[in-house]
């Protein structure tokens, strides 16, 4: 069969362009479908993300609707793709569908393309909000939303996005309830998870957990704003896809270990495979995507290995394995530690280590919760792919570079 490209990759997402990207690198011949109107609308979000952690840092009163407008300026969002023009990729500004006969290929309004395989990485929407009057998380992307907001505000979700923009709605005054269901993290260690929904309680955002509709309370409280973030769907029903690639009802697309649908040659990354919306998880999966290809090699995807922050404010980090995932002889370790910050004129602040281990004492998997996270969360990664043992706390701070600044 002829091919027009190695590579057609659908969707101008982050997990999309860092998939051309890296397909690119490696010599491939590739093409970009925007599939979307509004491109990157997941980097909006992390950008919007971002600026409100920024401002509810500053001790003063801020413009919050003129620091958006400029900072998501709808026009920046098509530099990425420009450059990505720039280094060899077919980006096509189009929507389109999968043609299944007489051969596969991709269609849009201009364009057939055919190609040698696909990655579909068209990312994920937020579900439609079950009343007119209810905002999507994303209607704050719009900066002349942000004057209208009453005093009060409900969140109902508990995705990782949400629960910053509760956070921030918090520190600028808001009077900010979140209802979730159940638990935030339902596969997180519940123990931090406990101590993430206190800081949050102490911000000032009231929690609430139900395990029915919420709908008909909120329509019967006036004076507030709801934001309606129950859950999310991938963008897959206008790709055209046979019913067994997709897991109704939110529709996320199924693949293999080696991000592989039904079609063998049909890839998928992202969110749009229906776990966290985080860029580490799309790079983790947008690299193991091109290796697979480039190297004709059948590896899977390492998220085991790949660390990833589930909340900002209070650095939530998670790598490996946990809790059920265990083997029989598994078992955990947590310590908590003061930080020192005299020098920085601080309060001292808590770091929490949860490490889980196997009978040989060798990593499997860690959570850190608190400041300083971010580089021991790497160093337990590094544990992991070495299967170095643990040895004591001691051994564990110094080699992570910390041992300096822990109060004892």
């Amino acid at each position: 069969m002829a091919v027009d490209y190695d590579l057609v990759v659908l969707g101008a997402t982050g997990a999309g362009i860092a998939t051309a990207r890296r397909a690119i690198a490696q010599g491939l011949k590739v093409a970009l479908v925007q599939q979307t109107i509004s491109p990157l609308r997941d980097q909006q979000r992390c950008a919007l993300e971002k600026v409100l952690l920024y401002l509810a840092a500053q001790p003063q009163p801020v413009d919050i609707a003129a620091w958006i407008k400029g900072a998501i300026a709808p026009d920046d969002f098509y530099e990425p793709l420009a450059r990505l023009a720039e280094t060899g990729v077919d980006v096509i500004p189009e929507l389109g569908q999968f043609r299944w006969r007489p051969q596969v290929s991709f269609v849009t309004e201009t364009r057939c393309l055919r190609g040698k395989h696909y990655a579909i990485a068209p990312g994920t929407a937020w579900t439609t909000p079950p009343q007119e009057n209810f905002l999507s998380p994303d209607a704050l992307l719009d900066a002349d939303i942000w004057p209208t907001l009453p005093e009060k505000i409900t969140i109902v979700g508990q995705d990782s996005h949400c629960l910053t923009i509760a956070y921030c709605l918090a520190k600028f005054g808001k009077t900010v309830t979140l209802i979730a269901e159940k638990f935030l993290f339902p596969t997180e260690d519940p123990d931090y998870v406990g101590n993430l929904q206190t800081f949050l309680e102490v911000a000032g955002v009231t929690l609430q957990f139900a395990n029915t509709d919420p709908c008909q309370e909120l329509l019967a409280q006036a004076n507030q704003a709801v934001i309606w973030a129950e859950s999310r769907r991938g963008l897959t029903t206008q790709l055209n896809l046979p019913p067994d690639f997709c897991r109704p009802p939110q529709m996320f697309l199924r693949v293999n270990g080696q991000l592989q649908t039904p079609q063998k040659n049909i890839y998928g990354c992202g969110p749009v495979l229906g776990g966290y919306d985080l860029p580490e998880l799309a790079i983790a999966e947008a690299t193991t995507l091109v290796v697979n290809l480039s190297q004709r090699r059948q590896l899977s995807c390492p998220y085991t290995t790949t660390p990833y922050r589930l909340f900002a404010p209070l650095p939530f980090d998670h790598v490996g394995i946990q809790n059920s995932h265990l083997p029989p002889d598994g078992r955990f370790l947590s310590k908590m530690f003061p930080l020192d910050r005299v020098d920085q004129l601080q309060f001292p602040q808590e770091l929490t280590i949860k490490l889980w281990l196997n009978a040989q004492d060798q990593l499997l998997g860690a959570t850190v919760l608190g400041d300083r996270s971010g580089k021991l969360i790497y160093h337990c990664r590094d544990l992991i792919q070495t299967h170095k043992p643990f040895q004591t706390w001691d051994n564990f701070l110094e080699n992570a570079g910390l041992l300096a600044e822990m109060v004892w």
